[in-house]
């Protein structure tokens, strides 16, 4: 997300949503990646091949190489939603009033945090659903 660019404006359910169906797509993630070619997967040859065969973890930029590359259009549509909620969750964090509190019911960090106003795509989906919780919880 550039700077000068707005959040996405999502419900707190919708960033929810959006959050579930990424997971949904995550989960079959090893399906996408038995289809792919290894164009598609970042790295030397034998990085590549250390991750088909398990011993390295695919990276972000392969998890989005995959989906775009190999998955359906309802898998792209949900990585391109949890794009938004991503962003979306950050501007969340930051109007909220008790920042510090959702943040540490959360579990996460203030370096995680800083880390996550940087870079918005480093959410991870379980991290979005335990802030949505503690959100709802604490109705912020």
């Amino acid at each position: 997300m550039k700077k000068d660019e707005p959040a996405p404006t999502l419900t707190d359910d919708q960033i929810l949503a959006a959050s579930h169906r990424y997971s949904a797509v995550l989960s079959k993630i090893d399906d996408l990646f038995s289809k792919a070619g290894d164009d598609l997967i970042s790295g030397t040859p034998a990085t590549v091949y250390l991750k088909r065969m398990g011993h390295r973890q695919l990276s972000n930029e392969d998890v989005a190489n995959l989906i775009k590359g190999v998955g359906s259009d309802e898998d792209k549509q949900a990585f391109a939603g949890f794009e938004k909620a991503q962003r979306a969750m950050t501007q969340r964090i930051k109007i909220a009033k008790a920042k510090g509190v959702i943040l540490a019911q959360a579990e996460i960090t203030q370096p995680e945090w800083r880390k996550r106003q940087e870079t918005p795509s480093v959410w991870k989906p379980e991290q979005i659903n335990q802030v949505i919780d503690v959100l709802k919880r604490i109705r912020v």
